[in-house]
This record gives C-alpha cells, structure tokens and sequence, in this order.
C-alpha cells in the first residue's frame, strides 16, 4: 500500500528555462517587507518587459520572458535610474538547481517558486489581456461561484525545502481575504481600537479576483485610476472568527477541490500540464508493508448507532424560525427516532445544549452574504458538539445515509472531545503498534 505525500523531487531543465526567460534579483540596504513593495508594482507598469511572476523572501526576485527583453543590461539600467530604485541593488540572476555558492544565482527552492507563481500568470494571446501574479505566493480560489462575495477563502501555495535540502515540500494553507469595501463598512461602525486595526489592514496590498486563472491578482497601486472598494480584496480574517478548511471532503467533487487534498491534486495536476518542459515534478510516496481491511467497523446500522449513543440526548436547533424549517425540524426529528431508546431524548428548541448532540438547522454561507446577515453557523467545542444542515442542501429531503453520517461526524467530534477513537473494535484489528489511517481506491492500479 502506498500513500503519497507532499514531499516533492524535483528535476530542472536549466537549458529550457535560460531559453524561455530572464531573472532579475532585488536587494535592499535596509530590512523591510517584500509584501506590497512599489518597486515591484514598477516592474509590471514598463510596457513590453512585465514580469511573469514574483516571488520574494529576503530578496526579491521577478522573472522575465527573455523575448520580452532585447537588451537587459539596458532594461536594468533602466530600473536603476528610477527614483523608487535609489536604495536597491538590482543584477541579472541565473538559475541553477541547487546552490554551490554562486552569489549571481537563483537557488533552486526560489526557481521553484517562482515556476510555480506563473501558473497565475495569464495564457491570453491578447497582450491587453496580460497579467502576471506579483503576490510572492501563488493565489487560487478553491471554489468560487458567479457572485463576489465580501469574504472569501483564497489558497496560498508555496515551496520550501526540508531541513537537510533535499526534498522540496508543497504547502497548502488557506486564508481569508475580505472586499475592501466590507472593511470600509466595518470601519464606520467599529470602536476606537478596531479603528486603528482597520487603517493598517487597508494599507496591506489590494487585490482582484480573474476568473479566466482562477486566481488574485496584485492590484498595482502605480496605476492611473484608483483601486475599486467593491472589487479589490485584503487578506483580512473575519473580526473574532476563525478559518477552518478540512483536508480532504468527499460528499462532492467541487467540496473535495476545495479541500486542501483536492487543492493539492489540482497544482500537482497544473505543475505536470504546464510547467514539463521546465521542471519534473515527483511525489514521494510512504509504502507500507503490511495493510488490514476496514472490516471491523462498529458505526455501521442504526443498532450499532444506537449502542454507541448510549442514551446520550439530541437537541434539534430551529436557527431560521419559518414554516419551512419547522417541517424541516419535524421530519428531522422522525429521522432520528431509530437512534435513540426513548423519544424524549430528542428535544427542540432555540438554543444548544452541553453535552448534547446539537443539530442545528441554518442557511446557506451564500444566503446569509446575500442578505446582509450573520452567519448561525457555531463551530464545535468540548462541551457543545454540533452539527449543521443547511436548509437549502436539505429542502429537497432528508434521507437516510444523510442522517446515518450525522451521527457519524456527531460520535467523531464526541470522541475527538474525549481524546479517544472509537470507529473501530481495537480488539478484532489487534492494534498493539502505532497505526496510520488511510483511503485506498480499489479500482486504482
């Protein structure tokens, strides 16, 4: 059995890539942030030569369409006569893929990088419709629908390298990035010291969504015309909430490629389609020698449900109050009926309860964006465990693997609260050692 990683080998073709394009490195005399940096907001506004991508850490540095550049000691003379340019040093780097000391180089973990950045960059033979990722990370938007809504999850990919540099690691992390407009808003109304939060946040760079890349786009702040509140976002977290995205999703395609396995697959599957002929990308993989078939699971029927509820009580929460949810409820309610002993411990009500399995009935993320409200969707604690149906996922009924997995992800988040794991019978599987858990498709060869 084998499970791949993120862990990656990587091979670069330095011919290919010395033919295809240019690399220049900027250094400051002074230590400042990279992020939002005008010099590389310069570097996009010269007409013929704008940088195919941006990466940065202590330096920064751009790369080039060589065909774009007729003459780079002249492009770069250029740029050091820029007023913005006075306390950089900027030189011709070349790529190498790995680092023997070369202080005119780009080291590979940064090429690298860099590769990876311009899988935003647009493909458009219409040069008007050019643009270039200037972000430092490559920027996607996991799942987005035809509306713009004023707080989105935007992944933030980036290449590293394992401690003793010799493999590269892929990582995937997500965070929030709000409209400034939304921010603009919350400004009006917030109190002295959010305020003051508030003005830093809308100094941090601005940027938009491109539906063609899928991706954020720096917003150049050289630009003539002013940046539009409405459109530009700002990595921001929404004020006292936190951003959760779960690994892996299967119950849909477009849940799993929102996940950050499936956002994983996609870059890979990107890397391979667009990026061959300038790097080989593999995955390391963790064999196993020995594998036990899932075939002692005790969550399986209701009787086993029931067993393992143990009389624990269930409250149904009505967070929309119409008639609509209240047949919601009631059929929700009958649903549960199997899993439990004795119908009074199923309850209705408004409110959630400690140590109950809490099921709260609210609307979409959209529904709530569209209509100005707050979101009713509560995270699970130690004391309170909940779990949530929309009403829009559930209007069209509810049948019962839907109520089965219920319970399921209830008894999990119980048990997750309780620092235990009880999926399985430990005796049959004679679990003695350290065990790892994954999912193996049958039908892969």
């Amino acid at each position: 059995m084998t499970i791949r990683t993120n862990r990656l080998n990587i091979h670069f073709n330095i011919p290919e890539i010395e033919k295809d394009f240019t690399f220049i490195r900027l250094e400051r005399n002074q230590k400042e942030r990279w992020w939002g940096a005008k010099e590389l907001d310069i570097i996009m506004e010269d007409e013929g030569c704008k940088a195919r991508a941006v990466c940065f850490a202590q330096h920064a540095y751009a790369m080039f369409y060589r065909s774009t550049i007729t003459d780079i000691y002249e492009f770069l003379n250029s740029l050091r006569k820029k007023p913005e340019f006075s306390s950089l040093s900027v030189i011709e780097v070349f790529p190498e893929s790995k680092y023997i000391g070369n202080a005119n180089s780009i080291c590979g973990v940064t090429l690298a990088r860099i590769l990876i950045n311009s899988l935003a960059a647009s493909k458009s033979r219409y040069s008007n419709f050019h643009f270039s990722n200037l972000t430092g990370s490559l920027l996607l938007v996991p799942s987005f629908s035809k509306k713009l809504y004023d707080s989105i999850s935007v992944a933030e990919i980036s290449i590293t390298k394992t401690e003793f540099e010799k493999e590269f690691l892929l990582n995937v992390s997500v965070g929030t990035y709000r409209k400034k407009i939304s921010l603009l808003h919350e400004f009006n109304t917030a109190n002295v010291t959010r305020k003051e939060d508030i003005k830093k946040l809308l100094r941090r760079p601005e940027y938009y969504y491109h539906a063609g890349r899928n991706c954020l786009i720096r917003w150049l702040s050289f630009s003539d015309s002013t940046s539009d509140p409405k459109l530009t976002y700002i990595k921001c977290a929404n004020n006292g909430r936190r951003l959760h995205t779960n690994f892996i999703e299967f119950d849909s395609l477009s849940n799993f490629e929102s996940s950050r396995a499936g956002i994983f697959h996609s870059i890979f599957k990107s890397i391979k389609n667009e990026l061959s002929k300038y790097m080989h990308v593999e995955s390391f993989s963790r064999d196993f020698d020995h594998s036990l078939g899932l075939t002692h699971p005790i969550m399986k029927n209701p009787s086993q449900l029931l067993s393992k509820l143990d009389g624990t009580p269930m409250r149904i929460v009505d967070c929309i109050g119409n008639d609509e949810s209240a047949e919601l409820t009631r059929t929700l309610k009958k649903a549960l009926a199997p899993y439990v002993s004795d119908q009074k411990q199923i309850t209705i009500g408004k409110k959630d309860k400690v140590n109950t399995l809490n099921f709260r009935i609210i609307h979409n993320a959209a529904y709530y964006e569209d209509n100005g409200l707050k979101d009713e969707y509560l995270p699970s604690t130690d004391d309170y465990h909940r779990q949530h149906l929309t009403f829009e996922a559930s209007n069209s009924g509810i049948h019962e693997a839907m109520v089965k997995t219920l319970i399921k992800e209830q008894l999990i988040k119980r048990d997750i609260a309780q620092g235990q794991l009880s999926l399985f019978d430990w005796l049959k599987l004679n679990a003695t050692k350290v065990w790892i858990f994954a999912a193996c498709d049958k039908k892969a060869k």
